[in-house]
């Protein structure tokens, strides 16, 4: 079977580039291309190949690490991840992240001028949501909620904690 080949228009169409980006690509020999007269000619298996190249797939087995998360943008996409890792990658996860929502000092504020490390907590603390969830689904408790508890425990002062007792 003899291969088609495609225009830089085509090619632009299929691969939603520019032709700019083409050229370069061809020049680069990133774009397998033939120039037989006036214009170029594009097999389609070059266009598959890039295509393929540039694919961006999690390697197999892949842990889900905070930066990981921190990393996926769009939400859907996350909570896909999340619901194919397995359950002690997603609590190792959760506490990672949870390192990262610690509460800003003034130092902190002040030189994050920009707001990337306050976006940074923000996201970590929707990363930490959406595990959340997944591991309810799954009948697991949340280790951030535990180690939340644990923290709020070890900071009440002993006589709250035995009024509260009397009280309960």
């Amino acid at each position: 079977m003899e291969e088609r080949y495609l225009s830089l228009a085509e090619a632009r169409e299929v691969l939603g580039k520019t032709d700019r980006t083409l050229y370069r690509w061809i020049k680069s020999g990133k774009l397998k291309a033939y120039k037989p007269g006036r214009d170029y000619e594009i097999p389609e298996s070059a266009i598959q190949e890039m295509r393929e190249r540039s694919e961006v797939r999690p390697k197999a087995g892949s842990p889900l690490s905070a930066e990981r998360a921190l990393a996926i943008a769009d939400p859907d996409d996350f909570r896909r991840v999340v619901k194919n890792t397995p359950t002690a990658a997603l609590e190792q996860t959760a506490l990672e992240l949870a390192q990262l929502t610690k509460v800003p000092t003034r130092e902190d504020l002040v030189g994050d001028k920009d707001n990337k490390e306050a976006h940074r907590r923000t996201m970590a603390n929707y990363c930490i949501g959406a595990i959340n969830v997944e591991l309810d689904s799954r009948g697991v408790r949340s280790p951030v909620g535990h180690v939340a508890m644990r923290l709020n425990d070890a900071l009440t002062p002993p006589e709250e904690q035995q009024e509260e007792e009397r009280a309960g």
